[in-house]
């Protein structure tokens, strides 16, 4: 009777070995889709005179001859690592094959791909010099590279990494059905290339906030083109994008995007061409109230500075005051002093009057400063109201007292009357934002205010943006973070063998 043996299971990452490691007496052969970390991996474990050596996979030349391995190339994988690699010769043809690693390195390059990607995904993140670059690089990951690699990791490749990013992006927004909801806000920011002004106009969607249209143009220029930047980004221009779209039609006969209403700040321009392109205007809340407020913060200050400056005489004469008793403190009137000590006296009780005068003019100034506080405050209700009926009434209590309010108040009552309902229409709209932050948001995102000065060319603003709406969808939009599609030794494998077969019966 004979005995079956008991199955034995093999892991996934035994099976991994099997397939790409070959153990020789001096040497480690690793296939050529191997991942670099195994090679490093074995270059620390394995004694110093064990070479680790890269080969090719399938070894045939293009005239179909099986190659035969000819001598060993040196390779300073990251210059910091000697690893080898066969070079091949065909038997026919007599042409000569080094082990190419493409999933790893690029031809000619000792850099692997990796380290490529990550220089590139520095500079997705934040701006800064390519000596600081390469310098924090070289600390944290322990390399050798020069400002100059790093100059050409971010300059000659940066397009191709961007664009996978980019391609992803318009992918998971397809996936998620994200597209106009007819809500666009729109504001502009300036930045300066190489000493020049220039405006970055921008436009999003107000409710899901993903990007309509932006560009950059000369400051001089924006507010001619600010009409054609609006109605052509209500446009359909995917024709535009479409290769296989031969001679599309001028944008201006391109059909609409969804559009209701246009939301941004008091710019006189915004209503007339709001009505150009058969929108809605609504003015952005927060502006207005901004500027409402200005003149009254410079009248506050005004009330600020008086009150400061009669708190500082208050303060002088108390002490001169105090000097006064100090002076005299225990002491009787006598002959000799009687008549100077009678005029100090007198100037005590005249700057102690004076003293009294000013802190009642204080408080008439404090009072004053209050009052335009409070009127800021009820303002501000009218636009936080849950219902038009309720706004209404709170601006008409402030139209009713129009006689008695402030200048400042006054002037701004009135002219928001002119435009009252259309002020107030994100109230009974929950698809009208009350106020346009959304795009502020986005210039803190996309172009920080500490780079805005920073940049010599437009291709390195250009690159940059891109770069920042990146992160805007990443954040803001999808909220969750875009991973080009890989290309490189670990996909092969898990591609291979799966990521459930964790292990299999022998």
């Amino acid at each position: 009777m004979s005995r079956n043996n008991a199955p034995t299971f093999k892991f996934r990452s035994e099976l991994v070995f099997n397939d790409i490691v070959t153990f020789c007496e001096n040497a480690v052969l690793l296939k050529d889709f191997a991942p670099k970390e195994i090679a490093i991996l074995f270059y620390h474990i394995e004694p110093s005179d064990i070479k680790i050596i890269y080969e090719m996979s399938n070894p045939v030349c293009e005239c179909g001859s099986k190659l035969h391995k000819h001598d060993l190339i040196n390779w300073n994988m990251d210059k910091k690592y000697p690893i080898f690699k066969y070079r091949y010769i065909c038997p026919k043809c007599k042409k000569t094959i080094i082990t190419p690693l493409e999933p790893i390195v690029k031809k000619g390059c000792n850099y692997t791909e990796d380290i490529r990607v990550m220089t590139m995904n520095l500079y997705s993140k934040e701006h800064i010099s390519y000596a600081n670059a390469t310098k924090f690089l070289n600390e944290a990951y322990n390399l050798n590279l020069s400002r100059q690699s790093t100059y050409n990791f971010n300059d000659k490749e940066s397009e191709k990494y961007i664009s996978k990013k980019e391609e992803k992006i318009q992918e998971k927004l397809n996936e998620k059905n994200i597209e106009s909801t007819g809500f666009p806000g729109h504001d502009e920011s300036f930045l300066t290339i190489n000493g020049k002004k220039y405006a970055f106009l921008a436009m999003i969607d107000s409710n899901n906030q993903s990007i309509i249209n932006d560009q950059i143009i000369p400051e001089n220029e924006y507010r001619d083109f600010l009409e054609t930047f609006i109605i052509y980004s209500q446009k359909d221009l995917s024709p535009y994008k479409d290769p296989n779209t031969l001679n599309p039609r001028h944008p201006l006969l391109l059909i609409d995007l969804k559009k209701n209403t246009l939301i941004g700040d008091e710019l006189k321009e915004y209503p007339i061409i709001a009505k150009k392109a058969n929108m809605n205007f609504h003015p952005c809340g927060f502006h207005i109230i901004m500027n409402q407020r200005k003149p009254v913060w410079k009248t506050q200050k005004r009330l600020e500075q008086k009150k400061q400056r009669n708190q500082n005489r208050i303060n002088k004469n108390k002490e001169k005051i105090h000097e006064y008793y100090e002076k005299y403190k225990g002491q009787s009137p006598n002959f000799k002093n009687k008549d100077s000590r009678r005029k100090q006296k007198d100037k005590v009780i005249k700057m102690e009057k004076e003293n009294r005068t000013l802190q009642k003019e204080n408080s008439k100034i404090q009072k004053e400063i209050d009052q335009y506080e409070n009127y800021n405050e009820r303002i501000s209700e009218i636009f936080n109201q849950e219902t038009f009926k309720n706004a209404k009434l709170r601006y008409n209590i402030l139209k009713n007292q129009i006689k008695h309010l402030p200048d400042e108040i006054a002037k701004f009552i009135t002219k928001l009357g002119k435009d009252l309902d259309n002020t107030l229409s994100h109230i009974e709209n929950e698809n009208i934002p009350k106020t346009n932050n959304w795009l502020e948001i986005f210039f803190k995102i996309v172009f920080p205010k500490k780079y805005r000065k920073r940049f010599k060319t437009t291709q390195g603003v250009k690159r940059f943006l891109r770069n920042g709406k990146i992160k805007w969808y990443e954040n803001i939009v999808l909220k969750t973070e875009i991973i080009p599609d890989k290309n490189d030794a670990w996909s092969k494998l898990s591609q291979k063998y799966g990521k459930n077969k964790l292990m299999t019966k022998t």
